[in-house]
């Protein structure tokens, strides 16, 4: 039992305490260096990425498979139907 719920508190401790969003819809220019600041940013607590990527068409997604290989922190990718969630006809 001992090993059971020393698994289950580091587990927990690795749980992060914040979460960081960044919505990008077409941002493979500025994505790069706004990750940069973000990991470099002086944060106290475990912390993930999440960046919720709104049908990009240029390259978007190209950029975060890159800064996801590179990273030290991992990033999550939501991929979103399209601004506000639906494409207009």
């Amino acid at each position: 039992m001992r090993c059971a719920e020393v698994e289950v508190r580091s587990q927990q401790r690795m749980t992060p305490k914040l979460s960081i969003i960044i919505p990008a819809y077409n941002e493979a220019n500025t994505l790069g260096d706004i990750i940069a600041k973000v990991r470099a940013a002086p944060l106290s607590h475990a912390w993930e990425l999440i960046v919720v990527d709104d049908g990009s068409t240029d390259g978007t997604r190209l950029v975060l498979d890159k800064l996801m290989a590179e990273g030290s922190h991992t990033i999550r990718v939501v991929a979103h139907a399209g601004i506000g969630g639906h494409r207009v006809p």
